[in-house]
């Protein structure tokens, strides 16, 4: 356990019954003889547990850990009778000392194990004295431990009753809509009831509630909290204190019989403001952002800007609690008035946001010199900045919590198209050694020794010392029960000094346990570099209970990956050498040593799978059903042939101000995008894995061209139409081409625009993200396997999730499915103000990351350990926001044009960033001094300062194979081809010119 960072330390529960199983033991010794003597150990220990997990037992978090070791060390069933007896002591006690109200309640919940209730609920509600509800209770368990085990009678009983609320729709009749949450006591106070709880606490900690059933069903139906969701926004909800929550009632003896029912539930936690918990003003509340569609929709993009974000700084400003952004940016803060309106006339002829906008919104700030002139840029290094999403991009009677993407479902032959060229990747890599002699060495000389008592030692009461101590010998190194013991001494040293006092006494014993293990590592029979790799590993434990397994201890990193080009062999075989687009970020997951990497994974859609409206399981379950196929390939195969770190002869610190030289005076620009070579040629079969499809002609003749051609399902005998390709003009070139209208009136040729279609395949649970499309009960099994596999995830409408498909097609506009989507209108990333979804990154997003300290969020290659700064032109994609796993994620067109790769979500934006591969450069017209967004195009080259490419990297890489050719370059490596040639004449974009070329929307 990590004590260090947190005060306390709890374990946590998925779920636990309030309903106990204790007998009473005055009145039932009897039954409780009979009992035990069919019992063995295991049954007894089973109850007692349940017993001292019944919430209304008064008893500290100390005392039941203290039970619970009991229970576990018993050895015998007087021991285990003894601790039942303590515990219904404890229990009568608590029960005596609840109010009658409380004891009510609780008297009910018993209910729920009785099938039948006879005249209790009426008994219970009529009773006004604690002695008559006391023996309620009694004469409840007792019934419940008399009735004997359900028969098949009851079962059948129970099939029929929810037969009848199905049939006649009665499900609200059955739910009492009392929501509660059955947290134990010892868990610390928590809200237990609706009324006191806000509708966003509710919404965020909904596995946590559970909705009540009448008393009458409860011995058959259970419920559980799938979805809850605000009827408007989450401001309104916290002011009326209404939800509209998705109740799944099922059968407990018919897994088969389940029923979900949304209603809409008043009386939570409420307030006039629509406040969240800690006083926070909702940024998701967006008609505070909004304007009404149909005024919006008729303004130009420049008024929409202006009026967005005028919006967004004011909820901006009250979120972050300030009112001049001078507070908020002190590394700018000499910046007087004067500078401020002319930046601001400049801002408006050049596209930009304001002064005080770009301050607020966390952008790289100008700085001026004495005289006026241009300083440099202060990046923001003081506070992580909030974001949030913008009501636009949820025009159409949509939920800005509902516009994340499409998870499992290929809605469209352009989907189904990139679903084959994509691959899911993963990189096998060990943490400390590839040697298996090493492993076993390790394994058998470092073991665990526990030093628990120096910790308790730290302890001044003497009574509890000793305590603590004893239980530490009883545990004979049983981590289970040192865990526990632990969390209790850090409680104990916290409660007698303070709880910085605990943490520090903590670290020291900690760096005591490391300074133990690392001269048993000293002495170990292995090579130096094995125990450098032990003692690193050793420095990040803060338990050591494993210590042992560290030899086998190894990580697997997951990415997107996608074939964008092939080499053309001279003999006209099927090429083995094949080159796929991922993120730097994804290629750096390969071990810096490389005798620590140990294997390459993929995972595609197999190439005869035509399942357009197809529902898929997770990947990894779909490839046990032969749809998709997984292949695991020697570590010999895989090589970075390029990447974007340090493309231009220009440096990001050209531009920064003198204050900041320090702190990025080592870190160069990147572009997170990476090129892997994947040489069919070196597989080794005899390493070689795979499971899913079979291939015929690998079967009959196991060639290298035959592997190549089943891994990349044929892709080099595809239609050129179908093949990955590049844009050749950037959207800050041509915004036309994919601004797309807010609303049509009649016939719209949606051909004359691009559409954006982006495919990943994100873990399907992981940190910040779930795939929220399961489904309760009938996905429940995807679920229990999300945070090891992967779901595949698209940009298209979520709706299209639950779209009925008969035999004429899917049911819908046909025109709507086939679509892809565009940009979004996000402010909070975006740099130019009126082009939505396209920014400069080093204004807008130069430190990419979620630590709240932005410095930390410089990007460190581990392929020289050197610091980069996001740099170059983004994208911002439309309902696209997936989790880990989609890094990687290739952006194009109808077309199969590549126009931008996907490689950082932010969730409570809606959107993300995707770097484009072309940019023609901008003029911001001398308002940075000499900074201007680079001209580069990451493929080609050719860019004004660009000194790297793709292009270069093979030219470089093929230096003693000049007839060298691939398919992207048919002429070979030397010439840049023409459409892709820069032709600015000056070598930037301007904002004036551009203005005079995009007038008017594209409505």
């Amino acid at each position: 356990m990590n004590f260090i960072k947190k005060n306390k330390i709890f374990l946590g529960f998925a779920s636990l019954s309030l309903l106990s199983v204790a007998i009473s033991c005055s009145n039932n010794s009897k039954v409780e003889n009979n009992k035990t003597k069919k019992q063995n150990l295991t049954d007894k220990k089973s109850e007692l547990k349940k017993l001292l997990s019944d919430d209304i037992l008064n008893i500290g978090s100390d005392q039941k850990s203290d039970f619970e070791t009991k229970i576990e060390n018993a050895k015998s069933f007087n021991e285990l009778n003894k601790i039942s007896a303590d515990l219904n002591k404890i229990k009568e006690s608590s029960i005596g000392a609840k109010s009658i109200e409380e004891l009510k309640t609780y008297a009910i919940n018993q209910l729920s194990n009785l099938r039948d209730i006879k005249n209790y609920e009426s008994k219970i509600t009529l009773a006004n004295e604690k002695a008559s509800l006391v023996n309620i209770i009694k004469e409840i368990e007792e019934e419940v431990s008399k009735q004997g085990d359900f028969q098949d009678s009851d079962k059948e009983r129970s099939k029929t009753e929810f037969n009848k609320l199905v049939s006649e729709d009665s499900f609200a009749e059955v739910s009492v809509f009392e929501l509660y949450n059955p947290t134990p006591n010892f868990l610390g106070p928590q809200p237990r009831t609706k009324n006191e709880v806000l509708p966003t606490a509710f919404i965020k900690n909904l596995s946590l509630w559970k909705a009540k059933v009448k008393p009458k069903y409860s011995w058959f139906l259970d419920t559980s909290i799938t979805n809850a969701r605000y009827e408007t926004t989450a401001a309104k909800a916290n002011q009326s204190g209404e939800l509209l929550v998705s109740i799944t009632f099922f059968n407990k003896f018919d897994d088969s019989q389940v029923n979900t029912k949304t209603f809409k539930i008043s009386g939570f936690k409420s307030n006039p403001q629509g406040l969240d918990d800690d006083g926070t003003i909702l940024t998701s509340n967006t008609e505070r952002l909004s304007t009404p569609d149909e005024q919006y929709v008729a303004l130009d993009q420049k008024e929409r800007f202006n009026l967005d974000d005028s919006k967004y700084v004011t909820v901006l400003k009250e979120q972050l609690r300030v009112s001049d952004w001078k507070n908020l940016r002190k590394d700018a803060n000499t910046t007087t008035e004067e500078q401020v309106k002319k930046y601001n006339e400049k801002a408006k002829e050049v596209g930009l946001s304001s002064y005080e906008s770009t301050a607020l919104k966390g952008f790289s700030l100008p700085k001026y010199k004495a005289d006026g002139s241009f300083e440099g840029f202060s990046i923001n290094t003081e506070r992580l900045i909030p974001m949030g999403p913008t009501w636009a991009d949820a025009l159409g009677g949509r939920s800005t919590y509902q516009i994340g993407g499409l998870s499992r479902r290929i809605t469209n032959k352009n989907y189904l198209n990139i679903a084959k060229q994509s691959y899911s990747v993963s990189f096998s890599n060990q943490k400390v050694t590839e040697l298996e002699s090493e492993k076993l060495v390790i394994q058998r000389d470092l073991q665990f020794k526990d030093h628990l008592e120096k910790f308790a030692e730290n302890i001044k009461d003497q009574t509890n010392r000793e305590k603590y101590l004893q239980l530490i010998k009883d545990a004979k190194s049983n981590p289970y029960y040192l865990k526990q013991h632990e969390a209790a001494i850090w409680d104990i040293i916290a409660s007698e000094n303070t709880p910085q006092f605990a943490s520090d006494t903590y670290v020291k014993y900690l760096n005591g346990e490391r300074e133990f293990y690392n001269e048993i590592v000293d002495k170990l029979d292995v090579r130096q570099d094995t125990k450098d790799n032990l003692k690193k590993e050793i420095a990040n434990l803060n338990q050591f209970y494993n210590v042992e397994r560290l030899g086998n201890d190894g990580t697997t990193p997951s990415g997107t990956m996608w074939i964008m080009d092939y080499e053309i062999p001279a003999d006209g075989k099927y090429p083995t050498k094949f080159y796929f687009g991922t993120n730097l970020h994804v290629a750096d997951s390969i071990s810096k040593k490389r005798n620590l990497f140990s294997g390459l994974g993929l995972i595609r859609l197999n190439g005869d799978n035509n399942g357009i409206f197809n529902n898929f399981k997770i990947i990894e379950m779909e490839v046990e059903n032969e749809t998709f196929t997984s292949f695991m390939l020697n570590p010999e195969v895989i090589n970075v042939v390029f990447d974007g770190r340090d493309y231009l002869n220009t440096s990001p610190k050209d531009f920064i101000t003198e204050s900041q030289k320090s702190a990025f005076n080592d870190a160069e620009e990147f572009l997170d995008f990476a090129v892997i070579e994947i040489d069919f040629s070196k597989v080794d079969f005899n390493k070689m894995f795979a499971q899913g499809s079979k291939s015929l002609e690998f079967e009959k003749e196991k060639s290298k061209e035959n592997f190549a051609a089943w891994v990349t399902n044929n892709y080099a005998k595809w239609e050129d139409k179908d093949k990955a390709k590049f844009k050749s003009e950037s959207y800050l070139k041509n915004y036309k081409k994919i601004e797309f209208p807010l609303a049509t009136k009649g016939q719209y040729d949606w051909s004359k625009l691009d559409q954006i279609f982006a495919l990943g395949f994100p873990k399907s649970i992981s940190k910040g993200f779930y795939d929220y499309f399961f489904k309760p009960y009938i996905d429940d099994d995807q679920k229990e396997r999300g945070e090891w596999s992967h779901s595949l995830w698209t940009n298209a409408d979520h709706k299209f999730y639950d779209i009925q498909v008969t035999e004429d097609g899917p049911q819908g506009d046909i025109d709507l499915i086939n679509r892809g989507n565009f940009l979004s209108y996000n402010i909070g990333f975006r740099s130019f103000a009126y082009k939505p979804g396209l920014t400069d990154a080093f204004l807008a997003a130069p430190l990419v990351g979620e630590n709240p300290d932005p410095i930390k969020n410089m990007y460190v290659s581990t392929q020289d350990d050197k610091k980069y700064i996001n740099y170059g032109l983004e994208y911002l994609p439309r309902w696209f926001t997936p989790g880990f796993g989609a890094s990687g994620s290739s952006l194009r067109t109808q077309n199969n044009e590549i126009v931008a790769i996907y490689h950082a979500t932010n969730p409570g934006s809606n959107t993300g960033l995707a770097a484009a591969f072309r940019s023609e450069g901008f003029d911001y017209n001398g308002m940075f001094g000499n900074y201007k967004l680079p001209q580069y195009d990451l493929i080609y080259g050719g860019g004004k300062e660009q000194k790297n490419s793709y292009r270069q990297a093979m030219l470089k890489l093929n230096e003693n194979n000049p007839n060298a050719k691939t398919y992207l370059f048919p002429e070979g490596f030397n010439k840049i081809p023409k459409e892709f040639e820069f032709k600015e004449t000056d070598g930037y974009i301007k904002f004036a010119d551009q203005t005079k070329q995009e007038k008017g929307k594209n409505e």
